[in-house]
C-alpha cells in the first residue's frame, strides 16, 4: 500500500510540473505577441493613413489612404490631373472631350486664364493629339496665318500688360495685326509644352525702306530660340517664317524688346 501511494504522489508531482511548464510557455507566447503588436502597430497605422505626394523614378503620384489617385484631383485648392497610370501630368494639354481639355503648368496645376483656355481650344481644333508636338505647332501656325490681317488704330505698340488682351482679341475675332498674331501664337506654343515669348522691334521686306514697327513670337526648341512670324508669313506665302533663327530670317530685322511668359501656381504673368 505504501508503495502504491508513493507512485500516485509521484505521478501527481509530475503532472503538476507539466502543467506549470505549459502555463509558463503560454505566458511567454503571450508576451511575444504583445511585444510584436506594440512594435508594428505604428507602421500599420502609417501605411493605412498614407495621404500625400509620392515621387518614384521621376514620376509623381498622390495617395489617399495608401491608394494612388487618377483623373482630376483637387489638392490644396488647386486642380491636378493624374493619368491612367496614376502619374501627375505636367506642361501639356490633358482631359477629355466629355469633361473638357485644360493646360496644366510645369508643376501640374490646372490653368484657367481665358487666353490659355482659348489657346487650348485652338490647338484641339486645328491639330491632332496623335501627332508630334512639333507637327501640332506647325499645323496651328498655318491655321493662325489664315486669320485676317487687321490693323486697328490702337495697335501701334505693345507692352507686357497688353499681350493677354491682344491674344484674346485674336482668338475671339479671328483677325489682328502682328502683335496679336505674336501674342496668340505664344499662348498656343506654351500649351503645347514649349517655352515661348513675344519680341518687338522693326522689320521691312524691302531692302532700302525704313523699318516699320513689328512684333513676332519666338519659341524655344532645344537650346535655341526661333522665330514664328505669322503676320509676315501671311503676306509672304513663298517664304518659310516658321521656326527660323533671327540670323536666317529673310528680311531686315531689329529687336528692341522681349516679353517673357511666366506661369506659376496656375497664374499667367508677362514681364
Amino acid at each position: 500500500m505504501l508503495k502504491v501511494k508513493y507512485l500516485e504522489s509521484g505521478n501527481n508531482l509530475k503532472a503538476g510540473n507539466t502543467k506549470r511548464k505549459r502555463y509558463f510557455w503560454l505566458a511567454i507566447a503571450f508576451m511575444v505577441v504583445l511585444l510584436l503588436s506594440i512594435s508594428y502597430s505604428p507602421v500599420f497605422a502609417e501605411e493605412t493613413d498614407d495621404t500625400g505626394w509620392v515621387t518614384e523614378n521621376s514620376n509623381t503620384y498622390y495617395t489617399v489612404n495608401g491608394k494612388r489617385v487618377k483623373g482630376w484631383r483637387k489638392i490644396d485648392k488647386k486642380y491636378y490631373y493624374f493619368d491612367a497610370n496614376y502619374i501627375l501630368q505636367k506642361n501639356k494639354i490633358v482631359g477629355s472631350k466629355q469633361k473638357g481639355y485644360y493646360y496644366v503648368d510645369r508643376s501640374g496645376v490646372r490653368v484657367t486664364a481665358p487666353e490659355i483656355r482659348y489657346a487650348v481650344s485652338f490647338v484641339m481644333k486645328n491639330s491632332s493629339p496623335k501627332d508630334s508636338r512639333s507637327k501640332r505647332l506647325r499645323d496651328c501656325f498655318e491655321a493662325l496665318c489664315k486669320y485676317q490681317y487687321y490693323r486697328g488704330w490702337l495697335d501701334n505698340d505693345i507692352s507686357a500688360a497688353s499681350i493677354s488682351s491682344y491674344a484674346k482679341y485674336m482668338f475671339q475675332n479671328h483677325r489682328g495685326n502682328c502683335y496679336r498674331y505674336a501674342s496668340s501664337l505664344a499662348y498656343i506654343a506654351r500649351v503645347l509644352g514649349y517655352d515661348s515669348r513675344v519680341a518687338a522691334g522693326g522689320v521691312t521686306a524691302y531692302a532700302h525702306n525704313n523699318l516699320s514697327p513689328h512684333g513676332w513670337c519666338e519659341v524655344k526648341t532645344g537650346n535655341t530660340w526661333k522665330m514664328c512670324d505669322c503676320s509676315m508669313q501671311n503676306a509672304h506665302r513663298d517664304r518659310n517664317l516658321f521656326l527660323v533663327t533671327r540670323k536666317a530670317y529673310p528680311f531686315r530685322l531689329r529687336c528692341d524688346t522681349v516679353f517673357v511668359m511666366n506661369i506659376k501656381g496656375g497664374k499667367v504673368t508677362w514681364k
